[in-house]
């Protein structure tokens, strides 16, 4: 996991979104905030178990457009909130995993950079 924060500009977005929000350390999945599922039909989800009816369809939009827009947002805002989604229920130890080894090393750097870590 350090690898992937270290290797591009993904860390500085989720401390950005700290800042703004004031508790991404309190998030339940970070997934839409590092991930992007893109399926062959063109859906896109934050992780491999968003269901079709869910989904954004890519079509004549770019990842870029899809990643920043108002998809995206509005399931970072719901998680910025404490909030789940029903798909939630399914999800694997894999990703919870992948949020807690997230958790730590954004708390990590938060306190490195003397920011308060209200986790």
């Amino acid at each position: 996991m350090r690898s992937i924060l270290s290797t591009n500009h993904v860390h500085l977005a989720l401390l950005e979104a700290a800042d703004r929000a004031g508790g991404l350390l309190r998030a339940p999945c970070f997934n839409p905030f590092w991930f992007l599922h893109l399926r062959a039909n063109g859906q896109v989800g934050s992780c491999g178990f968003w269901r079709p009816m869910h989904a954004e369809k890519l079509g004549d939009r770019s990842l870029e457009a899809v990643w920043y827009g108002d998809y995206y947002r509005r399931m970072r805002d719901r998680l910025l909130e404490g909030a789940l989604f029903d798909v939630c229920s399914d999800c694997n130890l894999g990703f919870v995993e992948d949020t807690l080894a997230i958790r730590a090393l954004l708390a990590e750097e938060l306190t490195r950079r003397g920011a308060p870590v209200d986790a």
